[in-house]
Protein backbone atom coordinates (compact mmCIF):
# COMPACT_ATOMS: atom_id res chain seq x y z
CA UNK A 1 0.00 0.00 0.00
CA UNK A 2 1.52 2.99 -0.45
CA UNK A 3 0.51 6.33 1.36
CA UNK A 4 2.08 9.73 -0.23
CA UNK A 5 2.92 12.17 1.69
CA UNK A 6 4.16 15.35 -0.38
CA UNK A 7 5.07 13.33 -3.04
CA UNK A 8 7.07 10.56 -0.88
CA UNK A 9 5.73 7.25 -1.07
CA UNK A 10 6.52 4.98 1.85
CA UNK A 11 5.65 1.49 1.95
CA UNK A 12 3.79 0.16 4.59
CA UNK A 13 2.06 -3.02 5.56
CA UNK A 14 0.23 -2.41 8.02
CA UNK A 15 -0.64 -2.42 11.80
CA UNK A 16 1.51 -5.11 13.73
CA UNK A 17 3.53 -6.13 10.69
CA UNK A 18 3.91 -2.44 9.63
CA UNK A 19 7.87 -1.59 9.05
CA UNK A 20 9.94 0.11 6.57
CA UNK A 21 10.07 -1.93 4.09
CA UNK A 22 11.09 0.60 2.12
CA UNK A 23 13.29 3.83 2.06
CA UNK A 24 11.90 7.00 1.45
CA UNK A 25 12.63 8.12 -1.90
CA UNK A 26 14.41 11.12 -0.16
CA UNK A 27 15.28 11.24 3.65
CA UNK A 28 13.63 14.00 5.43
CA UNK A 29 15.65 16.66 7.71
CA UNK A 30 14.13 16.12 10.40
CA UNK A 31 15.01 19.47 12.21
CA UNK A 32 13.41 21.17 9.20
CA UNK A 33 9.80 22.87 8.89
CA UNK A 34 7.93 19.86 7.33
CA UNK A 35 3.48 20.04 7.78
CA UNK A 36 3.45 17.08 6.07
CA UNK A 37 2.58 14.93 9.20
CA UNK A 38 0.49 17.66 10.77
CA UNK A 39 -2.70 17.55 9.10
CA UNK A 40 -5.23 16.65 11.31
CA UNK A 41 -8.17 17.70 9.20
CA UNK A 42 -10.15 18.29 12.13
CA UNK A 43 -11.55 21.67 11.41
CA UNK A 44 -12.92 23.57 8.53
CA UNK A 45 -13.28 26.64 10.49
CA UNK A 46 -13.26 29.92 8.10
CA UNK A 47 -10.40 32.51 9.35
CA UNK A 48 -12.12 33.91 12.25
CA UNK A 49 -11.04 35.07 15.54
CA UNK A 50 -15.03 34.28 16.63
CA UNK A 51 -14.35 30.42 15.65
CA UNK A 52 -11.83 30.19 18.25
CA UNK A 53 -13.34 32.09 21.17
CA UNK A 54 -16.08 30.02 20.01
CA UNK A 55 -13.82 26.69 20.83
CA UNK A 56 -12.28 28.21 23.93
CA UNK A 57 -15.56 28.88 25.44
CA UNK A 58 -16.72 24.87 25.31
CA UNK A 59 -13.38 23.80 26.24
CA UNK A 60 -14.37 25.96 29.28
CA UNK A 61 -17.06 24.08 29.92
CA UNK A 62 -16.01 20.84 28.92
CA UNK A 63 -12.37 20.64 29.45
CA UNK A 64 -12.14 16.91 29.21
CA UNK A 65 -13.16 16.71 25.84
CA UNK A 66 -9.96 16.17 23.34
CA UNK A 67 -11.46 17.00 20.21
CA UNK A 68 -12.50 20.26 21.36
CA UNK A 69 -8.76 21.10 22.07
CA UNK A 70 -7.79 19.52 18.48
CA UNK A 71 -9.88 21.45 16.72
CA UNK A 72 -8.99 24.55 18.64
CA UNK A 73 -5.12 23.57 17.89
CA UNK A 74 -5.59 23.05 14.37
CA UNK A 75 -7.08 26.05 13.35
CA UNK A 76 -4.39 28.36 15.48
CA UNK A 77 -2.00 25.96 12.90
CA UNK A 78 -4.20 26.99 9.71
CA UNK A 79 -3.91 30.75 11.23
CA UNK A 80 0.22 30.78 11.36
CA UNK A 81 -0.14 30.26 14.94
CA UNK A 82 1.70 27.09 15.87
CA UNK A 83 3.34 28.36 19.55
CA UNK A 84 -0.19 28.69 20.18
CA UNK A 85 -1.55 26.01 18.77
CA UNK A 86 1.06 23.72 20.72
CA UNK A 87 -0.10 25.65 24.01
CA UNK A 88 -3.51 24.21 23.38
CA UNK A 89 -2.55 20.54 22.97
CA UNK A 90 0.10 21.00 25.90
CA UNK A 91 -3.07 22.18 28.25
CA UNK A 92 -5.35 19.72 27.41
CA UNK A 93 -2.58 17.24 28.14
CA UNK A 94 -3.33 18.12 31.62
CA UNK A 95 -4.24 15.63 34.45
CA UNK A 96 -7.01 18.31 35.50
CA UNK A 97 -8.59 18.60 31.37
CA UNK A 98 -8.44 15.56 28.99
CA UNK A 99 -5.28 13.74 30.45
CA UNK A 100 -2.73 11.89 28.72
CA UNK A 101 -4.53 10.96 25.71
CA UNK A 102 -3.27 9.41 22.36
CA UNK A 103 -5.43 11.95 20.13
CA UNK A 104 -3.66 14.08 21.62
CA UNK A 105 -0.08 12.86 21.83
CA UNK A 106 -0.20 12.83 18.11
CA UNK A 107 -1.74 15.76 17.55
CA UNK A 108 1.19 17.51 19.79
CA UNK A 109 4.26 14.92 18.17
CA UNK A 110 2.87 16.21 14.76
CA UNK A 111 3.00 19.86 15.33
CA UNK A 112 6.49 19.63 16.78
CA UNK A 113 7.34 17.52 13.66
CA UNK A 114 5.82 20.28 11.53
CA UNK A 115 8.07 22.83 13.10
CA UNK A 116 11.57 20.95 13.05
CA UNK A 117 11.32 19.53 16.12
CA UNK A 118 11.34 15.82 14.86
CA UNK A 119 13.50 14.46 18.01
CA UNK A 120 10.71 15.91 20.69
CA UNK A 121 8.05 14.61 18.44
CA UNK A 122 9.69 10.98 18.55
CA UNK A 123 10.27 11.67 22.89
CA UNK A 124 6.99 12.44 23.21
CA UNK A 125 5.35 9.48 21.53
CA UNK A 126 7.94 7.16 23.32
CA UNK A 127 7.70 8.75 26.93
CA UNK A 128 5.59 6.47 29.42
CA UNK A 129 3.71 4.68 27.21
CA UNK A 130 2.01 2.78 29.85
CA UNK A 131 -0.02 5.56 30.48
CA UNK A 132 -1.49 6.01 27.19
CA UNK A 133 -4.57 3.78 27.27
CA UNK A 134 -4.24 0.53 25.61
CA UNK A 135 -7.21 1.68 23.37
CA UNK A 136 -5.34 4.57 21.91
CA UNK A 137 -2.12 2.80 21.21
CA UNK A 138 -2.82 1.93 17.80
CA UNK A 139 -2.87 6.10 17.07
CA UNK A 140 0.26 6.29 18.57
CA UNK A 141 2.16 3.66 17.15
CA UNK A 142 0.71 4.61 13.82
CA UNK A 143 2.67 8.20 14.10
CA UNK A 144 5.58 6.96 15.10
CA UNK A 145 6.09 4.84 12.20
CA UNK A 146 5.03 7.51 9.90
CA UNK A 147 7.21 9.84 11.55
CA UNK A 148 10.29 7.26 11.61
CA UNK A 149 9.94 6.94 7.74
CA UNK A 150 9.85 10.51 7.13
CA UNK A 151 12.87 11.21 8.53
CA UNK A 152 14.37 8.45 7.04
CA UNK A 153 17.19 7.00 9.25
CA UNK A 154 17.02 3.39 9.62
CA UNK A 155 19.09 3.60 13.39
CA UNK A 156 16.49 6.30 14.69
CA UNK A 157 13.46 3.97 13.75
CA UNK A 158 15.26 0.98 15.35
CA UNK A 159 16.00 2.88 18.18
CA UNK A 160 12.23 4.23 18.49
CA UNK A 161 10.85 0.62 17.77
CA UNK A 162 13.03 -1.03 20.05
CA UNK A 163 12.14 1.53 23.67
CA UNK A 164 8.60 0.44 22.62
CA UNK A 165 9.62 -3.13 22.87
CA UNK A 166 11.30 -2.43 25.80
CA UNK A 167 8.23 -0.56 27.68
CA UNK A 168 5.71 -2.61 26.33
CA UNK A 169 7.24 -6.13 26.01
CA UNK A 170 3.59 -7.81 25.49
CA UNK A 171 2.80 -5.49 22.27
CA UNK A 172 3.86 -7.80 19.09
CA UNK A 173 3.94 -4.27 16.64
CA UNK A 174 7.33 -3.14 17.39
CA UNK A 175 8.50 -7.40 17.44
CA UNK A 176 7.58 -7.95 13.74
CA UNK A 177 8.49 -4.04 12.62
CA UNK A 178 11.83 -5.02 13.77
CA UNK A 179 12.16 -8.43 12.42
CA UNK A 180 10.93 -6.89 8.62
CA UNK A 181 13.97 -4.28 9.51
CA UNK A 182 16.16 -7.33 9.40
CA UNK A 183 14.28 -9.25 6.85
CA UNK A 184 15.13 -6.04 4.62
CA UNK A 185 18.63 -6.41 5.20
CA UNK A 186 19.31 -10.15 4.52
CA UNK A 187 20.65 -10.73 7.70
CA UNK A 188 20.01 -14.27 8.68
CA UNK A 189 21.99 -13.96 12.15
CA UNK A 190 19.88 -11.05 12.97
CA UNK A 191 16.12 -12.40 11.91
CA UNK A 192 17.01 -15.68 13.69
CA UNK A 193 17.38 -13.76 16.71
CA UNK A 194 14.60 -11.41 16.16
CA UNK A 195 12.18 -14.82 15.62
CA UNK A 196 13.55 -15.78 19.28
CA UNK A 197 11.92 -12.19 20.74
CA UNK A 198 8.48 -14.48 19.78
CA UNK A 199 9.08 -16.81 22.30
CA UNK A 200 9.21 -15.22 25.37
CA UNK A 201 8.82 -18.08 28.60
CA UNK A 202 12.18 -19.44 27.91
CA UNK A 203 15.20 -18.39 28.81
CA UNK A 204 16.15 -15.05 30.30
CA UNK A 205 12.86 -13.79 28.90
CA UNK A 206 10.96 -15.65 30.55
CA UNK A 207 7.51 -13.53 31.94
CA UNK A 208 6.40 -15.51 35.18
CA UNK A 209 4.35 -13.18 36.05
CA UNK A 210 1.71 -13.64 33.20
CA UNK A 211 -1.42 -15.85 33.10
CA UNK A 212 0.19 -19.55 32.10
CA UNK A 213 -2.70 -20.26 29.60
CA UNK A 214 -3.00 -16.52 28.13
CA UNK A 215 0.75 -16.48 28.06
CA UNK A 216 0.80 -19.50 25.79
CA UNK A 217 -1.89 -19.04 23.83
CA UNK A 218 -0.36 -15.39 23.08
CA UNK A 219 3.12 -16.77 22.27
CA UNK A 220 1.77 -20.18 20.22
CA UNK A 221 -0.26 -17.72 17.92
CA UNK A 222 2.64 -14.60 17.57
CA UNK A 223 5.23 -17.33 17.03
CA UNK A 224 3.61 -18.79 14.29
CA UNK A 225 2.88 -15.93 12.14
CA UNK A 226 6.51 -15.16 12.93
CA UNK A 227 7.13 -18.62 11.48
CA UNK A 228 4.72 -17.91 8.42
CA UNK A 229 7.01 -14.60 7.95
CA UNK A 230 10.50 -16.31 8.36
CA UNK A 231 9.36 -18.70 5.92
CA UNK A 232 8.30 -16.03 3.28
CA UNK A 233 11.82 -14.66 3.60
CA UNK A 234 13.41 -17.94 2.67
CA UNK A 235 10.76 -18.36 -0.22
CA UNK A 236 11.89 -15.06 -1.61
CA UNK A 237 15.58 -15.82 -0.92
CA UNK A 238 15.29 -19.08 -2.64
CA UNK A 239 13.53 -17.85 -5.72
CA UNK A 240 16.42 -15.17 -5.68
CA UNK A 241 18.90 -17.99 -6.30
CA UNK A 242 17.05 -19.47 -8.96
CA UNK A 243 16.99 -16.65 -11.22
CA UNK A 244 20.59 -16.27 -10.32
CA UNK A 245 21.45 -19.74 -11.49
CA UNK A 246 18.95 -19.63 -14.55
CA UNK A 247 15.31 -20.84 -14.16
CA UNK A 248 15.86 -23.16 -17.16
CA UNK A 249 19.02 -24.69 -15.61
CA UNK A 250 18.62 -28.03 -13.45
CA UNK A 251 19.93 -26.60 -10.31
CA UNK A 252 17.47 -23.17 -10.77
CA UNK A 253 14.60 -25.74 -11.64
CA UNK A 254 15.28 -27.30 -8.36
CA UNK A 255 15.42 -24.15 -6.48
CA UNK A 256 12.09 -22.45 -8.30
CA UNK A 257 10.68 -25.80 -7.05
CA UNK A 258 11.87 -25.65 -3.37
CA UNK A 259 10.70 -21.84 -3.58
CA UNK A 260 6.75 -22.97 -4.54
CA UNK A 261 7.01 -25.69 -1.74
CA UNK A 262 7.84 -22.44 0.97
CA UNK A 263 5.46 -20.28 -0.97
CA UNK A 264 2.58 -22.63 -0.03
CA UNK A 265 3.39 -23.62 3.14
CA UNK A 266 3.61 -20.21 4.27
CA UNK A 267 0.35 -19.70 2.26
CA UNK A 268 -1.29 -22.72 4.53
CA UNK A 269 -0.09 -22.03 8.03
CA UNK A 270 -1.53 -18.19 6.84
CA UNK A 271 -5.14 -19.20 6.21
CA UNK A 272 -4.91 -21.68 8.87
CA UNK A 273 -4.35 -18.96 11.57
CA UNK A 274 -6.89 -16.70 10.02
CA UNK A 275 -9.62 -18.68 10.56
CA UNK A 276 -9.46 -17.61 13.84
CA UNK A 277 -8.15 -14.39 13.69
CA UNK A 278 -9.56 -13.06 10.10
CA UNK A 279 -9.21 -9.39 11.18
CA UNK A 280 -5.86 -9.85 12.35
CA UNK A 281 -3.81 -7.26 10.47
CA UNK A 282 -0.14 -9.11 10.66
CA UNK A 283 -2.19 -12.18 8.91
CA UNK A 284 -3.66 -9.74 6.30
CA UNK A 285 -0.26 -8.02 5.36
CA UNK A 286 1.20 -11.72 4.92
CA UNK A 287 -1.43 -12.72 2.89
CA UNK A 288 -1.13 -9.70 1.15
CA UNK A 289 2.54 -10.90 0.66
CA UNK A 290 2.23 -14.44 -0.53
CA UNK A 291 -0.48 -12.78 -3.42
CA UNK A 292 2.15 -10.47 -4.46
CA UNK A 293 4.52 -13.47 -4.73
CA UNK A 294 1.81 -15.42 -6.86
CA UNK A 295 1.27 -12.45 -9.15
CA UNK A 296 -2.06 -11.98 -7.77
CA UNK A 297 -1.66 -8.20 -7.37
CA UNK A 298 -4.99 -6.59 -6.83
CA UNK A 299 -5.77 -9.53 -4.56
CA UNK A 300 -2.26 -8.41 -2.59
CA UNK A 301 -3.28 -4.84 -3.03
CA UNK A 302 -6.67 -5.56 -1.41
CA UNK A 303 -5.15 -7.63 1.57
CA UNK A 304 -2.85 -4.07 2.22
CA UNK A 305 -5.15 -2.09 2.47
CA UNK A 306 -7.36 -3.91 5.06
CA UNK A 307 -3.85 -4.59 7.09
CA UNK A 308 -3.74 -0.64 7.02
CA UNK A 309 -6.92 -0.22 7.96
CA UNK A 310 -7.17 -3.36 10.64
CA UNK A 311 -3.85 -1.99 12.35
CA UNK A 312 -5.15 1.48 12.62
CA UNK A 313 -8.38 0.90 14.72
Amino acid sequence: VKITTKERSFGLGGGAAAAPRCQTAEPINENREDRSLYSPGMSTAPSSDRVSQLLQRAIASDPRNAQLAITLADVRFKHGRPDQALQVLEHASAPEAAGDRGNLRTARARLLNALGRGREARALLLSDLNKVPPADRADVWRTLFLLCLSHGDPNTTRAAFTEWERQLPDDARPKFALLEMEIGKNDEKAISERLARFHPNTGKDARPNQDEDARSDLDVLLGDVAKARFILWKESVTRANAQAEGKNTPAGITLDREADTLLEEASALVEGLRVNHPSDPTLLFLQGLIYEQKKSMEKAIDRFRQAWTSGSQ
